[in-house]
């Protein structure tokens, strides 16, 4: 992330949940009151921790732009980061001709600049992805009733599902537009949406849109066969695996995320700061009050740790969809072979705890920084 935060490295994630018995009214009452109202509360604190973090990275994009006279006010940055300095427009121009040929022999720092993208709130597609963990806790809570009681009636389980899923797709479509500079009203609807054109241009708003698709396609096709249980083992077994690929290639991305450019960045600043201090002389550091000496090594030493503790930080969705991808395929798991009554039960119960596991984690990080 652009802009290090102080984290805790050590905390609790898991919290125990027991079961006393295994009857089907335990899923039932299991993810009615606690389970759900933990995934509400860490869907809301999920989102606020986002907003906050996407304010923190603005502003920093906003200090490293003005920072630096080389940088124009455009997204994204192309950023010279062996001379921490953006790209002259004659360097942007030859850089377009290496693309095409790399041959050229000035092509070598170009081509190695980075991309900075400066959108008016980065962390927009977090915020998709939280209502995309919402829908899927939603579409799994569904399979866990009628797996542990196959006579219950899912109608307004996915029904739910699929409201969850048109917001997400909603959301998906504005985001696109905003990319690409399109018209919202002639940005289409998530039927007509092409990912393939949103991919490069933000990999897990694309990753969201697929991973959406390819739920929302099993979706309805099970509510159609609901009350066929035979049916909906079919339908869970041949499409599952297309939503926990879609939720993999979303995790990879979350697992990466922009971390080692991120910790480049702030280390430049760290350096930057440190040759600054250490380049003035022992009468001009003795010239500054004590006060103004400790703001600048405080400058120094401060956000070294930062760096240093963001290193081994965990990513709250990365931690919530890790554990949802288990989840489901344990799930699906239990709709494959032929299984007991009472497996069917346990398995239903397991899930939901799961589950509950899945949004305690995210829900421990994020209050980590309240």
């Amino acid at each position: 992330m652009l802009h290090a935060i102080p984290r805790l490295v050590s905390f609790g994630l898991f919290s125990a949940f027991s079961f006393g018995c295994t009857g089907a009214s335990v899923v039932v009452q299991q993810d009615t009151g606690d389970i759900t109202g933990l995934i509400d509360e860490s869907v809301t604190a999920t989102r606020e921790y986002y907003r906050d973090l996407g304010q923190r990275q603005f502003d920093f994009l906003v200090e490293f732009i003005a920072a630096r006279p080389s940088c124009g006010a455009e997204s994204p940055l192309l950023v010279l980061t062996t001379e921490d300095r953006c790209l002259t427009d004659a360097e942007k121009l030859l850089r377009r001709e290496c693309l095409a040929d790399a041959n050229l022999p000035e092509c070598l720092p170009l081509l190695a600049a980075r991309e900075v993208p400066v959108p008016p709130d980065v962390t927009l597609p977090r915020q998709t992805t939280v209502t995309l963990l919402a829908a899927l806790a939603s579409y799994q809570r569904a399979l866990a009733r009628v797996l542990g009681d196959p006579t219950y009636d899912t109608a307004g389980d996915f029904a739910d599902v699929v409201s969850r899923l048109g917001e997400l797709c909603n959301q998906v479509v504005e985001l696109a537009a905003i990319a690409s500079g399109e018209d919202r009203a002639q940005a289409g609807s998530c039927d007509t949406l092409d990912v393939r054109a949103i991919t490069d241009e933000d990999a897990a708003l694309g990753q969201q849109a697929t991973a959406a698709g390819a739920l929302l396609d099993l979706v309805r096709q099970a509510n159609e066969d609901r009350a066929d249980f035979k049916a909906l083992r079919t339908i869970v077994a041949e499409k599952g695996p297309a939503v926990d690929a879609a939720l993999e290639s979303l995790l990879a991305s979350y697992e990466r995320v922009d971390a080692p450019f991120a910790d480049l960045l702030a280390r430049r600043e760290i350096e930057r700061k440190r040759r600054a201090y250490n380049d003035m002389t022992p009468e001009a550091r003795g010239a500054l009050s004590q006060e103004a000496r400790e703001r600048l090594v405080r400058e120094i030493y401060e956000p070294e740790l930062a760096r240093l503790q963001a290193a081994s930080e965990p990513d709250a969705l990365a931690a919530g969809l890790r554990g949802l991808i288990r989840s489901h395929r344990k799930l699906e798991a239990s709709f494959r072979g032929d299984v007991t009554e009472s497996q069917r039960r346990r398995a239903a119960a397991e899930n939901q705890q799961q589950v509950r596991a899945a949004f305690q984690a995210m829900l421990s990080i994020v209050r980590l920084f309240n």
